[in-house]
């Protein structure tokens, strides 16, 4: 289910946002949606890399000799 949610954004983001919206032909909603899950999944992305990158720098465990 969607969720209706307010956000404070500025003036010029805004325009920005109804700018690309309307060159795309999507609401304003999808797009900001569009985006913020990208943002997420990078997020979440960068987040195991670090974690994997963490567990390399650490070395095998003795298990893994």
């Amino acid at each position: 289910p969607k969720i209706q949610i307010t956000v404070s954004l500025n003036s010029a983001l805004l325009q920005q946002i109804d700018n690309i919206a309307q060159e795309m032909n999507i609401s304003r909603s999808s797009l900001v949606s569009t985006a913020l899950e990208q943002f997420i999944e990078r997020y979440q992305n960068r987040k195991l890399l670090e974690t994997l990158n963490e567990v390399y720098r650490e070395g095998p465990d003795a298990f893994e000799r």
